[in-house]
Parts: C-alpha cells; sequence; structure tokens
C-alpha cells in the first residue's frame, strides 16, 4: 500500500516528467446524496436519500495522452434520518458524521467535439477519516397532526473506523472556455466495504405499542458536481508564459483587472452569533453570567459568485451561497461548566443572495499580482421554512467533576419567526493573478442584523431541582473566511 501511495503522488506532483503533458488544478462544488438499509419491523418508515452541500479541491497529472491520474481533498457530512411512509410526518435529518476524504482516480477523456466538448469515465478509490469516531448522538422527537402522534427516540452510532476506504465509479462533461478554462459538470458513486454508520430507532403511534427500527450504511453516496478547471502546466508548457517579460505580464495582470465581468466559486468557514434573552428566574453563575450566555459556533458556506465593473475600479457583486445551519445550543449550569448541543436538519440550511458594492485597488510595482477589493453592502438571508420546525427532548448525562454522572432534562425547539432578513455587510478580499483569466482570492466578511430575528432557540431546562428557562437569538450577525477563484471575462473584444 505505502508504495501505491508513493507511485501515485509521484505522478501527480513531479511535473518535469511530464513536460508535454497537462497538470491541472480545480474545485468543484455540488450536492451530495447518502444511502442507508432500513429495518423496520412496523412498516412505517422509509428513508429517502437526503442531500447535503459539499466541496472539493483537485490535482491532476496526464501520465498517457487522455489519460489521468487525479487527487484532492474534500470535506462533507453524512446526514441520516426517516420519515413516514405516508411523508407527513417530517423527521429530522441529523448531522451524523463529518468526514475528509482524499480521492485517487483514473481517467480517460473521450473527445466529443474536437477541442471543445469532452467526455471523461473515471474509476477509483478514496482514503477517508471519521472526524466523529467514538462520538454518539441521541434524541427523542414527537410530532402532532391533526389525527395523530408519533413519538421516535432515535440513537446514532458512528465509532465502528476511524479510517476506511471506499470504491468510486463516475463520468463527467468538460466544456472549455477561452484561455483553455474548462467547465466541469460530474456525477461519481461511491461504495463502501464495512459497517460505518449505525441508527437505532424506537418509534410508537398514538401512544400504541413500541416498534423497532435500524438505519444502517456503509457510507455509499451520490455526488452531483459543478467545478472549473485549469491546466497549470500552461505556464511552464506554453513559450507565450515562458517568455513573458515583465512588462508583458505586468500588461496581461493589468488586462485581467480590466476585464469587465468575472464568475467564480468559494468555500469557507463562517461563524454565527446568537444573543441571549434569559428570564427573571434564571440564576446568574459566579462569574455573573447567566445560565443561557450568548455564544458563537462555526459552520461552512459555499456558492458561486459573479461580478461587474461599473466604472473604473468600482464594481458590483451578486452570486447565490448555501450556508449549512448546524443548530446549537449553550447551557450553563452554577458552576461555570458549559455543556452544548447541536443538531442539523435538512430543511434548516439557509440560502444568501449579497448585492456589494466593490473597490478595486491594484497593489504597485512587484506586488502587482495582488488586487485589495474593500466591499460595502447587504445580504438577503432566505429560509425555506418558518415556525417551529423541530423539537426534541429527555434526559442528558453532564461529566464534571463537581457533580459526576449529574442528569439534566432539557427541552429544546428551534423556530424560524421570518422566512427571510435583510443584513449589512462590510469585508475585503485579496486577489492574486495566476494566469490571465484565473485569479485566486481569499475573502473574509464581517455582518450585522438589521433586527429582524431570522432563527430561534426556545430552551427548558430542569437541573439540580431547579427550572431554568431562556431564548437564544440568532440576528444575521456572523462573520466568513471563504477562499476560491474567479475566471474574468468579457463579451466582446475591448477596443
Amino acid at each position: 500500500m505505502k508504495k501505491l501511495f508513493f507511485v501515485l503522488l509521484l505522478s501527480v506532483f513531479t511535473f518535469q516528467s511530464f513536460s508535454q503533458l497537462e497538470t491541472k488544478i480545480g474545485a468543484e462544488v455540488g450536492l451530495q446524496a447518502y444511502f442507508y438499509t432500513l429495518y423496520d419491523e412496523g412498516d412505517l418508515l422509509w428513508n429517502p436519500p437526503i442531500p447535503g452541500a459539499m466541496f472539493s479541491y483537485k490535482i491532476a497529472q496526464e501520465i498517457k495522452k487522455n489519460f489521468e491520474i487525479e487527487t484532492g481533498f474534500s470535506r462533507f457530512t453524512y446526514y441520516g434520518g426517516p420519515n413516514t411512509r405516508d411523508g407527513y410526518f417530517h423527521i429530522m435529518a441529523s448531522n451524523t458524521l463529518i468526514c475528509y476524504q482524499i480521492p485517487f482516480r483514473f481517467k480517460y477523456t473521450f473527445p466529443l467535439i474536437k477541442d471543445k466538448l469532452f467526455f471523461t469515465p473515471h474509476i477509483g478509490f478514496s482514503f477517508n477519516i471519521n472526524d466523529d469516531f467514538l462520538s454518539e448522538s441521541s434524541g427523542t422527537t414527537i410530532r402532532n397532526s391533526p389525527l395523530d402522534t408519533l413519538k421516535i427516540t432515535h440513537q446514532d452510532l458512528t465509532g465502528f473506523r476511524k479510517f476506511f476506504f471506499m470504491q468510486e465509479t463516475g463520468l463527467s462533461l468538460k466544456l472549455k472556455l477561452k484561455s483553455d478554462v474548462r467547465l466541469t459538470s460530474s456525477i461519481n458513486y461511491q461504495s463502501g466495504f464495512f459497517k460505518l454508520i449505525e441508527t437505532n430507532i424506537v418509534y410508537s403511534t398514538n401512544s400504541g405499542p413500541e416498534k423497532q427500527a435500524s438505519l444502517i450504511s456503509n457510507g455509499n453516496n451520490l455526488k452531483l458536481l459543478f467545478g472549473l478547471e485549469y491546466p497549470l502546466s500552461n505556464i511552464w508548457q506554453k513559450s507565450s508564459y515562458r517568455k513573458e517579460t515583465k512588462n508583458e505580464r505586468i500588461k496581461s495582470v493589468k488586462e485581467s483587472n480590466n476585464k469587465r465581468f468575472y464568475i467564480g466559486f468559494g468555500a469557507g468557514a463562517l461563524w454565527r452569533y446568537y444573543s441571549s434573552i434569559p428570564s427573571k428566574d434564571v440564576i446568574t453563575s459566579r462569574n455573573g453570567r447567566y445560565a443561557f450566555p450568548s455564544f458563537n459556533y462555526a459552520d461552512f458556506t459555499i456558492g458561486i459568485n459573479f461580478g461587474v465593473k461599473l466604472h473604473e475600479n468600482i464594481g458590483l457583486q451578486t452570486g447565490i451561497f448555501i450556508q449549512n445551519f448546524w443548530n446549537r445550543y449553550y447551557i450553563m449550569d452554577e458552576d461555570d461548566v458549559i455543556y452544548g448541543g447541536g443538531t442539523r436538519f435538512g430543511e434548516s440550511n439557509l440560502f444568501k443572495i449579497p448585492l456589494l458594492f466593490e473597490y478595486h485597488y491594484q497593489l504597485p510595482s512587484v506586488l502587482n499580482r495582488f488586487t485589495i477589493i474593500p466591499s460595502l453592502g447587504m445580504n438577503l438571508l432566505h429560509s425555506r421554512i418558518t415556525g417551529d420546525y423541530e423539537s426534541f427532548s429527555g434526559n442528558v448525562v453532564i461529566y464534571n467533576l463537581a457533580y459526576p454522572n449529574d442528569s439534566l432534562y432539557r427541552e429544546i425547539t428551534f423556530a424560524r419567526p421570518n422566512k427571510n432578513i435583510i443584513t449589512l455587510t462590510t469585508g475585503i478580499e485579496i486577489d492574486f493573478y495566476i494566469l490571465k483569466n484565473l485569479i485566486l482570492y481569499l475573502k473574509g466578511e464581517y455582518t450585522l442584523g438589521t433586527g429582524s430575528v431570522l432563527n430561534q432557540i426556545d430552551t427548558w431546562v430542569f437541573y439540580q431541582n431547579k427550572g431554568y428557562s431562556a431564548i437564544q437569538q440568532f440576528r444575521g450577525k456572523s462573520s466568513e473566511l471563504m477562499m476560491g477563484f474567479k475566471v474574468p471575462f468579457d463579451f466582446k473584444k475591448q477596443q
């Protein structure tokens, strides 16, 4: 196995050995659906594939004309959770397992339209890291309809393997754009060899007898991805790049920055900030903080952006981004021991549509490959759901020195008071010119809400013979750090 890894990595990263063959870099974003086998003695549940967002970066090396080896890195989350067979009760999809993946693919490219459209099937395998190894999660949900009541308790087990392999097959289409940039669309299916996730379920309807069910997955999933790809080997293979003088390079950078339009995409982390509204009966801790503190937590976002130059250095940016929404709550007892929990529900992701004014400042002299872009504007945050969208309750064992194996009972309700809110945002972006039509960017943003509540957590806790309650709210305040690349272009040649 070590020899195989060595051969693969050597073939990808030793550029001089393939001086006339392409070395490519790229990035992709898209959706991923996860497949489980359902065992249900009551025959009430079913398990539709639950989609989640993902992003990946990749690098590929041709080892023979049209034949290449590809590797990269991606991060995604396995989601799981059943629905009832009639579809009325929508049971939560929990974030069962976070996975880091390094793929190894063997690809062969068939030209469909000469030097324009290409078809590429592939086979391969992936090395995966289970970031939730030995963790467990559980919860109880009670759902009511006008005629029926359903109570369901589930326990997610993910401690079967820390490292695991999966096999993969797939195909992609590539459309060659100007300056060798390729627009890619691919579909990949991955299947595992051993059990990775098990969810044990106990449910009852209308206070009837309890039925048992289970969901089991080997990690099988289906990916639908869209991305951009560029042959990085153009830098050392094409004479126009090798012989480019300093003045010509400065001119190329300027031409790239002067293009009126760009399209790009990126992925990164975001941090949401919750404020707390504790009720009057909540006891403060020794540090003066309430039992339900304000808090922030990390999540992730991916999306596509579009830009246009309005006048010289002034530009306008928009786009659409999907923000994963990891529902969290934090509780603090009198001895300052913080307990946090979280679930992720399939329908609770947010969509962000920005409208930003930008100022493009190209650095002088030897730093002319860099452009600094401050921005100011607003975002529309859109939720597909409103009202109370999920709740759970039950006992939780807290492990701390003051009260070993102490038990805490909590009831949590997540709600969306508003479907849309407007936020104000400012940011700064650093662009790095790689090639005439390829720009790498790093962007940070800070966002403030305008008062409207988008997400609300109503919490009641019974702990050490005392009852506590509070409301924790997200009004749009957040910060983001995103990385990606952009392709500048014009619809017609500049005069």
